[in-house]
């Protein structure tokens, strides 16, 4: 019908599938993406924040596993505004020792499928000291990967192979938020090794695993001053392909209007005989012009666009 197409669009406008995507409880991954989705946490939609002054605050897990994370401790409430990120879009700001958590959540078993994890974000206030913003750790044993911001307003992240603090690894990626400003933040991990992307590009690289344990999954630091604003958290436990990433990001780009570069897209060239990444069965031959480099080629995914 003509009210269904234009629910639809409005959907599509907004970097959803359709118009169904925009209900609290996705059916599958957030944008299409059809992979082991860990939790989905989104401030756009208003039905996954709850907000009681004093009482309650949390994030609704928008994936099927219940992950929504919460606080109901005096003093470490954050904030939710419609205008948080960028001065135009919602999302739920973490000032001084604000913290929402997931208690404890058995392991995922990201140790052998690998993981993924991307996040919209901006940094509105620098911290006095190391201060936590996305994590799945605790604060004596187990812990796994927590993403931090310093006091000179450069992220690393700390990863643990074996879940003790004494083999902690830093993975800087050189990265200092421009303050007030967006961007997505990706960590990529294969089971053997772990790369931080910004926006698109490759930061930081090293060979490390993760410790995969049962921890709680935690946005913020109840001991740390600083403020940042967080508007959409996908993490999947399973590798993505650079196909699904490239999905991923270009959606929550255009939901939130940030400029990203695809690193995965890279020059393509077709050959006689090549099969595609589908597995479907090879050309016999090719036209003359789709021999040479196809320039920046990707495979198009319609649910995407």
């Amino acid at each position: 019908s003509t009210l269904e197409a234009v629910k639809d669009e409005y959907a599509e406008t907004y970097g959803y599938n359709d118009w169904d995507d925009l209900d609290t409880v996705l059916p599958s991954g957030p944008f299409g993406i059809n992979k082991t989705l860990g939790c989905f946490h989104d401030a756009t939609v208003a039905g996954t924040i709850t907000d009681t002054p004093g009482v309650i605050f949390g994030m609704t897990d928008r994936g099927a596993n219940g992950i929504s994370v919460f606080t109901t401790t005096a003093g470490t409430f954050p904030s939710y505004s419609t205008t948080a990120l960028g001065g135009t879009y919602p999302g739920v700001i973490f000032g001084s020792n604000d913290l929402l958590a997931f208690p404890d959540i058995p392991a995922m078993d990201y140790a052998s499928t690998g993981m993924c994890l991307m996040a919209v974000m901006q940094v509105n206030a620098l911290p006095s000291t190391f201060k936590n913003l996305i994590g799945k750790n605790t604060t004596t044993n187990q812990i796994e990967f927590v993403l931090q911001l310093s006091s000179a307003g450069v992220l690393d992240l700390r990863i643990s192979p074996d879940g003790t603090n004494g083999s902690l690894a830093i993975l800087n990626p050189g990265f200092t938020p421009t303050l007030t400003q967006p961007f997505i933040v990706e960590i990529d991990y294969n089971s053997s090794s772990v790369q931080i992307r910004i926006n698109g590009n490759v930061h930081a690289h090293i060979s490390r695993g993760i410790f995969n344990g049962s921890s709680p999954y935690v946005f913020g630091d109840a001991t740390k001053d600083g403020t940042f604003v967080l508007s959409q958290c996908a993490f999947f436990t399973q590798t993505l392909r650079a196909t699904e990433r490239l999905q991923l990001r270009e959606g929550m780009a255009k939901r939130f209007g940030i400029t990203v570069v695809n690193p995965d897209i890279i020059p393509t060239y077709a050959s006689a005989g090549q099969s595609n990444e589908g597995g479907e069965a090879p050309i016999a031959s090719a036209p003359a012009n789709l021999l040479g480099p196809l320039t920046d080629a990707y495979i198009y995914n319609p649910t995407a666009a």
